[in-house]
């Protein structure tokens, strides 16, 4: 039989969402998620467990423009700072759930997920993981020193087309995005920063028809 006073408090909490406008930064995207499957967060502080899965439609990712891409670096910078700290990273036991945390979260894109600029509306397709990392971390366990991982997105997008608007100042040009092109997140790096291999092409007009 357990001691109630000393053995380890275990939970179990389920979320749901439906068009749950998630994100509004014009630097990173615009996120509209529903769940397909609950997000629950279950375990204890030693052995938490973050499952579920999540759909995302109406949803723009964000391609920096350069008036932007200079603020960025700040606008992420503030995430770790002492207000953040003191709402969550401040609490011992929310540090080592982090540290301790496997997350078993899948996210499915509809229908309408745009990866966008002032140059680029491109669709994308796929599905995605939530992990875990250390390598934008700030935050370490007072107990280990040891960094406590964020949340973070791997996997791979495809292109389903879209356009692309070259502008040179005299010369402008649209493209036509290709088809099977990716967009790759990986743990490694910020989410904000994924990988892009996308083709496009332009058809040029002959002269007299040929």
């Amino acid at each position: 039989m357990k001691n109630l006073f000393t053995a380890e408090p275990t939970f179990s909490l389920a979320i749901g969402a439906n068009q749950f406008h998630t994100l509004d930064r014009r630097s990173l995207a615009d996120v509209y998620l529903t769940t397909t499957d609950s997000i629950r967060l279950s375990g204890s502080v030693t052995a938490p467990r973050l499952s579920g899965a999540l759909s995302v439609d109406r949803t723009s990712i964000y391609l920096a423009d350069r008036d932007i891409a200079r603020k960025q670096a700040v606008v992420f910078a503030s995430d770790d700072t002492a207000s953040t700290a003191s709402r969550v990273g401040g609490s011992a036991m929310v540090q080592t759930l982090m540290t301790n945390l496997t997350p078993l979260i899948t996210v499915s894109l509809g229908s309408d997920v745009r990866l966008r600029s002032k140059e680029a509306n491109v669709r994308l397709s796929g599905d995605l993981r939530v992990a875990t990392s250390t390598n934008q971390s700030t935050r370490t366990l007072a107990s280990t020193n040891q960094l406590v991982p964020r949340l973070t997105l791997e996997g791979a997008l495809r292109t389903e087309g879209g356009t692309y608007n070259l502008n040179l100042g005299l010369v402008q040009r649209e493209f036509q995005v290709l088809s099977g092109g990716t967009v790759t997140f990986t743990p490694v790096d910020p989410p904000q920063n994924p990988t892009l291999d996308i083709r496009a092409k332009h058809d040029i007009k002959q002269q007299g028809g040929r």
